[in-house]
């Protein structure tokens, strides 16, 4: 990016246009030596592959197992309240278990 350039909504922090420029300034007085260096690749180490890496941030299951607890438990109760849900939950818990 060249020093006169503003990036796309460079406004976000509601500050004028003025500061801006001058925070821009700034910015290219202090790290403009290695603001147009390429990004740098480690020799020992290879690039983790995105899906492992996006796995990294990916929410997970804190409470393991829970959703199978709570599918268990409406299994009993359907049979004991002599409902047919039971065997819908029967299949549905075989059909995760498969995948």
């Amino acid at each position: 990016m060249k020093q006169n350039q503003r990036p796309a909504g460079h406004n976000v922090q509601g500050i004028s246009s003025d500061e801006f420029d001058e925070a821009l300034r700034q910015a290219y007085e202090k790290y403009g030596d290695i603001l147009s260096r390429p990004h740098p690749v480690s020799k020992t180490h290879p690039p983790m592959a995105r899906g492992d890496r996006a796995a990294q941030f990916a929410p997970f299951a804190a409470l393991a197992g829970f959703e199978e607890a709570i599918r268990h438990a409406q299994k009993e109760y359907e049979k004991q309240m002599g409902g047919e849900g039971g065997k819908a939950a029967d299949d549905e818990s075989k059909q995760r278990r498969e995948q």
